[in-house]
């Protein structure tokens, strides 16, 4: 089915079964109006998540890391900063679940690479395994702890 609605919800549920894997609670808000898609509770407060399908390639996973709107007259794509906490994708190619901060994101797309570049470059090289769902909780206790350091 290639509609983007269910297409979208069926990345969401991926995700949320991914999720209850790890032992996260998850909240669901009503509608669909947020800009975010699950509330996680955890030890370190709520965070604000948005599920993103991503698009396979041999090399990476990409996903859009803005939203699309338009009216009769203009389209807009706005970005997620300030707004939501983390982007979490899932690959069915890959049968993986993957986590990115929005903070440090780009505003537009984000590739998490599967294989290293073939010249070798290591600047700006997001490798996805340093970002798998099962990594997300040691992030998060991390960057919780990084910011109490700073306070």
């Amino acid at each position: 089915m290639n509609n983007t609605k269910y297409i979208g919800e069926k990345t969401e549920y991926l995700i949320i079964a991914e999720l209850y894997k790890l032992d996260y609670i998850i909240l669901k808000p009503l509608g669909d109006n947020l800009r975010y898609d699950l509330l996680l509770d955890t030890q370190y407060g709520f965070i604000k998540c948005q599920c993103k399908t991503s698009r396979f390639n041999k090399n990476y996973i990409e996903f859009n890391t803005a939203s699309n709107s338009s009216n009769t007259k203009k389209s807009y794509k706005t970005n997620y900063i300030g707004t939501c906490d983390y982007f979490l994708t899932f690959s069915q190619n890959l049968n993986s679940a993957y986590f990115y901060p929005v903070g440090i994101a780009s505003t537009s797309t984000l590739r998490l690479r599967i294989e290293k570049t073939k010249n070798n470059q290591q600047n700006n090289v997001k490798y996805a395994e340093l970002f798998k769902l099962e990594y997300f909780s040691d992030y998060i206790k991390n960057s919780m702890s990084a910011k109490k350091e700073i306070f």
